[in-house]
């Protein structure tokens, strides 16, 4: 599915690297915001340094969360890098960053330098912690977020009590689609007031969100819930079942299991009868399921199951997932040309809105591809103002990089 391009006419300068916050901007990219990713020269995002990598500074990561934007390499802490920043500010409707506030600040990003530069801009900063508080000023990954919020605590564990990492950045991901929200909403408010605003996302507090029914639990029962391994945390007859030769997910599905298992008895079975003994009696009901399933293969199941309407997946792997003929018909992979790699593939964005207008998906950009363009084309800079921007950049490199550690 090409590029949808419903936010057409917003720009949005992302100064924001690894994975919230490029993951944020690449949605609104693909739908048409014009997104200029700012990156430090010579360095760039610090996950083009991550591996593995299909081209020198185009790891994994930055292929998976960068289409559809533009890179200006550019030093905000020398004098005329600053200039050329406040100028993109000027002509653009958000700033978009995942920085300490203390960082933001010194690069003249704060909200009230921005708002003194324009006063529509809609600034959009993703902290790990919040904007202030006792850990503000602290860094914060995934797995801190993760496990101060709780979540972790909800993970299976290993034989030694470790709670199992979520196989995705779970926190940093939902970082980035509720800022999208923010900025969405921001952008929506600024056209019945005229005026910008400053979107403030921390990502503990997204994790807590998520956490709602479980923390809405807590407060009523004030029991905790416990780890729900791989049945479903309040009963039913849900999660991953063994059959002949894999496994399948199953989802809610009483009373339709018993019909298609042949097993109407235990309907009627003393334990299972009430919705309050196939609670209590969960896990032994859900082995006495799991038996009969054993004894047939994946296929057979989904073929039976799908037709009596129980709610049932395969256990796929990646591999798996894309030759699912649900998948291959959602056309949920795009494929773009990338200027050193070459043919490139991605998950497409799953926004799909009827009949927007569409345009080609543009692979990740290599670090500072559109540098000149920007400033002479979308700022009108000279070519000596651009020379002595680099000059500048030149004499501040070393500088910088040493600065930088690798993190990863």
């Amino acid at each position: 599915m090409p590029r949808q391009n419903v936010l057409e006419g917003i720009r949005i300068v992302d100064c924001s690297r690894a994975y919230s916050g490029p993951f944020g901007s690449q949605l609104l990219a693909d739908l048409g915001a014009e997104v200029i990713k700012i990156e430090v020269p010579g360095v760039g995002d610090f996950s083009r340094a991550m591996t593995p990598q299909v081209a020198p500074g185009q790891s994994y990561t930055i292929l998976s969360l960068n289409r559809n934007k533009k890179s200006v390499a550019l030093n905000v802490n020398t004098d005329l890098g600053r200039q050329a920043f406040h100028d993109l500010a000027r002509v653009s409707d958000v700033v978009y960053a995942n920085l300490r506030y203390d960082a933001l600040a010194r690069m003249g990003a704060d909200y009230a330098t921005l708002h003194q530069v324009n006063p529509r801009i809609i600034l959009c900063n993703i902290t790990g912690w919040g904007d202030s508080g006792p850990y503000a000023g602290l860094p914060s990954f995934d797995d801190n977020l993760l496990a101060l919020s709780g979540i972790s605590s909800l993970c299976s564990t290993d034989a030694e009590g470790r709670p199992t990492r979520a196989p995705i950045a779970l926190a940093d991901l939902s970082g980035g689609i509720f800022s999208t929200n923010g900025i969405l909403a921001a952008l929506y408010q600024r056209e019945r007031t005229g005026a910008g605003c400053e979107v403030k996302m921390s990502i503990l507090d997204c994790c807590l969100s998520l956490l709602g029914a479980y923390f809405q639990s807590y407060f009523i029962t004030g029991q905790l819930p416990k780890p729900a391994g791989t049945r479903h945390p309040i009963g039913g007859i849900s999660g991953a079942f063994k059959t002949r030769d894999g496994l399948i997910a199953l989802s809610p599905c009483w009373p339709k299991i018993t019909k298609v298992i042949h097993r109407e008895d235990l309907l009627t079975h003393e334990r299972y009868d009430t919705v309050e003994k196939r609670q209590r009696n969960n896990n032994e009901l859900c082995d006495v399921i799991e038996q009969e399933l054993m004894k047939q293969d994946t296929a057979y199941w989904l073929e039976v199951m799908r037709k009596e309407d129980v709610p049932v997946s395969p256990m796929n792997t990646l591999d798996k997932a894309l030759l699912d003929p649900q998948v291959i018909h959602n056309r949920a992979v795009v494929e773009m040309l990338h200027p050193v790699y070459g043919p490139v593939k991605g998950i497409e964005c799953p926004i799909k809105l009827e009949g927007a207008q569409a345009s080609p998906h543009c692979a990740p950009p290599m670090l500072g591809e559109d540098t000149v363009g920007v400033l002479r084309d979308l700022l009108g800079y000279s070519e000596s103002q651009i020379a002595a921007l680099k000059r500048e950049e030149d004499l501040a490199d070393e500088k910088v990089k040493r600065r930088i550690k690798p993190q990863f």
